[in-house]
């Protein structure tokens, strides 16, 4: 009545994921921690609102991260810490 076309919009996501996490203990003072992460994520989400035309979205994600931990004394302490984060879009 009003000139306006309304539909639903049939959008999906798929998604997976993966976490790791490992400590090692190299000796009485020194320790290191490491962590990874992956992840997928795919839409299909309305182009517009058009219906029945649909863009395709893919993420790819890593993250890592590693932590090595050493006591010299009671009083001193070393940390070191190293991080990866990768983020890939395709459309």
């Amino acid at each position: 009545a009003n000139g306006l076309l309304s539909t639903a919009s049939q959008q999906t996501i798929d998604n997976d994921q993966a976490t790791g996490k490992g400590d090692i203990r190299l000796s009485d003072a020194s320790q290191l921690s490491l962590r990874l992460l992956w992840n997928r994520d795919e839409f299909r989400e309305a182009a517009g609102n058009l219906p029945g035309f649909f863009e395709a979205i893919q993420y790819r994600n890593w993250n890592g991260v590693a932590n090595h931990t050493h006591i010299f004394s009671p009083t001193l302490l070393n940390t070191f810490k190293f991080g990866y984060n990768d983020i890939a879009r395709q459309q």
